[in-house]
């Protein structure tokens, strides 16, 4: 088992005030995206198209090279009833 391990870890300008994208050379390379979704209120449905575009364009962009791992606060629910539009 390998008790050490030899890393490099990059923050591309790829992200956003809410997406923060973490690149770490490994075999395979490895691509965090951390994402913090806008809440529900006035004029946040734009703000969350918005992001969405930019989580696919950074799908776009790492999905062929590195293994991706995406996580963060979506703000949204797999088991609310009755569901909004995010969910």
């Amino acid at each position: 088992m390998k008790k050490n391990w030899d890393l490099t870890t990059d923050l591309p300008d790829d992200g956003s005030d809410r997406i923060v994208v973490m690149e770490i050379a490994a075999n395979p390379d490895i691509c965090i995206i951390s994402v913090y979704l806008p809440c529900r209120g006035n004029n946040t449905k734009y703000n969350f198209c918005e992001v969405m575009l930019e989580i696919e364009e950074l799908l776009e962009n790492y999905s062929d090279t590195h293994a991706l791992f995406i996580c963060g606060d979506f703000n949204s629910s797999l088991s609310r009833k009755p569901p909004n539009d995010r969910d």
